[in-house]
């Protein structure tokens, strides 16, 4: 179960990096119907909040934390599609758990940038 769904992860990133969006969508969300990993959650999750709706991206991270409730990354991106939904609240609260699950670094600095009344935006991709 897991070795196949970490395959399929790592070749919906090589998808990716192709730019083949729409494989990439398919190859992630069958590399989540094979197994729990939580690298795999994270990867769509976050391809979602750039690729989909941040309704979209919203739903998948709150069933994600359900699995993985101690997620930094998962909350982060949570944080972030709450922020672009104008969601200012559910964005605080999300970046206040990933800030309390990881102190340093990127939920740091969502959660001190929401706690200043500041929208979140999205990082550019590396490619952008």
């Amino acid at each position: 179960e897991h070795p196949y769904s970490a395959n399929l992860n790592n070749l919906a990133m090589v998808y990716l990096s192709e730019k083949n969006i729409s494989k990439t969508k398919e190859t992630l969300q069958k590399a989540i119907a094979t197994g729990d990993n939580f690298t795999v959650y994270e990867n769509y999750a976050n391809f979602l909040l750039y690729y989909g709706t941040p309704i979209e991206t919203a739903d998948f991270a709150q069933k994600a934390l359900k699995k993985f409730p101690n997620n930094a990354k998962l909350w982060t991106i949570l944080a972030f599609a709450d922020s672009l939904q104008g969601d200012s609240k559910g964005a605080l609260q999300a970046a206040a758990k990933a800030y309390q699950l990881e102190p340093d670094g990127t939920p740091e600095k969502i959660y001190s940038e929401l706690r200043q009344g500041h929208n979140l935006k999205l990082p550019k991709l590396p490619t952008q």
